[in-house]
């Protein structure tokens, strides 16, 4: 059939000289994970930017490319989260003027704004694009994560989006060649792939300098170091590290990046093709990770002994140096842990967790002093699955962080909602940007998510 035209990753930093590129024409209904666009199909696929015809089609070819990748490393039987259905609904261009996008639960939905001039559709990047389509297909993988009550859960569905706009990024020939090329090789620098949503993050530097960082809204390629989160603050500028979810989850993405350039340079040909396979294969990890770390408040740490585990599993332990190096040079897993990993016999023997496994457990929390109903619940980061490692983070000074209870976990966590006005409540302003709502339930209420968001928080958009 007629090929189409689409941006391989982003339409780049205005001024931009990057050019669409031809690609198949994609069918979305084709996959255990079918997709549905809300808006027509046109018949017409232009080769030019601009207009809603070049933003279908190149919108479409990214969730294809998403939708491939997942497909092919997620388990067989994989569907979406109930409530979104059989199929995951797509708008492209929401009806409100935003720098945003955002996966509820019920849709992948996109926005557009001008922005001195220059009109940043969201849909119109693949990085976002994918990083949206992540959010849904983590929340079939997992599903507890989407109402987990902590930190490091919440941080790494931003961090599983960015990782899927990465590797999604890394299966495109052309676009691997000339990563090598602008790396020479080394994969831990900044490249095209390892930036994240140039435009986006350049639109919203105009409205917020100190909310993106310089040359993309965030970057893999970073040195982001693992901090007890008990110890930060709940929003601060790109430049700093916070417990916001995006913020946080650099951590996890900066030793993704660093796990995936030492497993491409412990291979003996360092080529394009295999640098895709080595991406499938770091993938792979990733998926049965998440499909059998426990969700506990240091979750970042529990991925990357399962990681490890996987590993073994998988590749009789081909990738262990370079994995263990990723995760200890962010922190994520102190010396002792890694050690001990390195040292333990039968790291391989984890399983999936069930799939019919049930919600987290709820915590009560007394909310009156949140301006919140005195008696809440949230669904706490307390499960106990029998094979769990005994990991932890990186202290600053040395030695590894303690964990803290799952009470404890619930209790930052809900503070940090309410401090940046993301739940309703008696000290939220109206038009703060709500990600999680007030549910009704037999014992009081029940905290609940809303959203998972990518852009600038616009006051009084609903998210």
């Amino acid at each position: 059939m007629a090929d189409i035209y689409a941006w391989e990753d982003d339409p780049g930093q205005p001024p931009s000289a990057r050019q669409p590129v031809a690609r198949p024409r994609p069918d979305l209904s084709d996959s255990s994970l079918p997709i549905d666009i809300e808006e027509e199909q046109p018949a017409e696929a232009p080769s030019v930017p601009g207009g809603p015809d070049f933003l279908w089609w190149t919108a479409a070819d990214a969730l294809d490319r998403g939708q491939a990748l997942w497909s092919e490393l997620a388990p067989a039987a994989l569907r979406w989260h109930p409530d979104v259905g059989e199929a995951l609904s797509v708008r492209l261009n929401g009806d409100v003027e935003q720098l945003n996008a955002y996966y509820d639960r019920e849709r992948l939905e996109f926005f557009q704004d001008t922005v001195r001039g220059v009109t940043c559709s969201s849909a119109e990047s693949a990085d976002i694009v994918i990083h949206e389509l992540g959010h849904a297909v983590l929340d079939a993988l997992r599903p507890q994560l989407w109402d987990a009550t902590g930190t490091e859960p919440a941080a790494f569905h931003e961090a599983f989006g960015d990782i899927s706009s990465l590797l999604v990024g890394l299966q495109l020939e052309p676009l691997r060649e000339r990563v090598l090329l602008e790396t020479s090789g080394k994969l831990w620098r900044s490249s095209r792939v390892s930036r994240i949503a140039e435009q986006l993050g350049w639109a919203i530097r105009q409205v917020s300098p100190d909310r993106a960082e310089p040359h993309c809204l965030r970057d893999t390629a970073n040195s982001w170091f693992y901090r007890d989160p008990a110890l930060l603050s709940p929003d601060s500028p790109a430049s700093e590290l916070s417990t916001e979810p995006h913020s946080f989850a650099r951590v996890f993405t900066g030793a993704f990046l660093k796990l995936l350039a030492a497993m491409f340079d412990a291979e003996s040909e360092r080529d394009g093709d295999t640098l895709g396979r080595v991406g499938l294969d770091a993938g792979a990890l990733l998926v049965e990770a998440v499909r059998s770390a426990p969700i506990v408040p240091a979750y970042f740490s529990q991925l990357a002994a399962h990681m490890l585990a996987a590993d073994e599993r998988r590749f009789d332990g081909k990738y262990a140096a370079a994995l263990r190096f990723g995760f200890v040079r962010h922190g994520i897993l102190a010396l002792s842990s890694a050690q001990g990993l390195a040292d333990q016999q039968g790291i391989a023997d984890t399983g999936d967790a069930d799939d019919d496994e049930p919600e987290l457990p709820s915590i009560s929390l007394a909310g009156q002093q949140y301006g919140l109903p005195p008696q809440l619940l949230v669904h706490g980061c307390v499960q106990t699955e029998a094979r769990r490692f005994g990991v932890a983070g990186s202290a600053p000074d040395a030695g590894a962080v303690v964990p803290p209870s799952s009470d404890r976990a619930a209790e930052l966590f809900l503070e940090d909602l309410v401090r940046l006005g993301r739940v309703e409540s008696d000290l939220a302003s109206p038009m703060s940007y709500k990600t999680h709502e007030l549910r009704e339930a037999d014992n009081g209420y029940e905290l609940r998510r809303r959203v998972f968001d990518c852009g600038l928080h616009p006051p009084g958009c609903r998210g």
